[in-house]
């Protein structure tokens, strides 16, 4: 009976001792994300030509992002982004709309606050209050933060690297030949977001 006793003793404190691992997440993490941000050029040659007046100027940016997450903060979306910019009076309002793939790497994803890299790019439409007047290409590389809340949803701190491209064309309002010389233009977004997430 002792060596009973013995044996089920040792056994019990080999048990509780013996930490059952958990399980790493399966599956794909699904968000939606809004954000707004604001849109500081910082070269606009090809869109400004010297002595003329600019359509690229300071503005706003609004947004939607929709994309799958996976386990290890690998993640692919889709977004369509609207840019509100001053255009010196060329236009009532340049707006500037795109379309873009987006490829998101999250550092330390475990974490309730981690770093976030993203890479997006796509189609441009520039012009008038909605109308389009040049397409063209959009590609930007940004850099930021991610916070994780208590209610399945996460707020993106970012800020941007954008470089736009147009074809070529005339302002009629003051018949300004506009996207010559290089094609190419440079802004900075600084931008916030909201995401909801959830699991598939």
């Amino acid at each position: 009976m002792l060596c009973g006793a013995l044996l089920l003793a040792v056994s019990g404190r080999a048990q509780s001792t013996v930490q059952v691992p958990v399980p790493e997440r399966q599956g794909t993490v699904v968000w939606g994300e809004l954000h707004a941000g604001l849109v500081v050029p910082v070269d606009k040659s090809s869109l400004c030509p010297a002595g003329e007046r600019c359509i690229f100027g300071v503005g706003a940016d609004i947004g939607g992002l929709i994309g799958a997450q996976w386990k290890h903060g690998i993640g692919l979306g889709l977004s369509y982004d609207m840019w509100f910019l001053d255009s010196d009076g060329v236009y009532e309002v340049a707006t500037l709309q795109s379309i873009r793939g987006a490829f998101q790497f999250r550092l330390l994803p475990r974490r309730r606050s981690h770093p976030v890299f993203r890479f997006d790019g796509g189609l441009a439409l520039l012009g008038n209050r909605f109308r389009v007047d040049a397409l063209g290409g959009i590609g930007s590389g940004s850099v930021g933060v991610e916070i994780e809340t208590k209610l399945r949803a996460v707020v993106d701190l970012l800020v941007g690297v954008h470089i736009l491209g147009t074809e070529t064309f005339v302002t009629k309002s003051d018949g300004v030949l506009r996207g010559a010389g290089s094609g190419v233009d440079v802004a900075l977004l600084f931008q916030l977001g909201y995401a909801f997430v959830g699991h598939r």
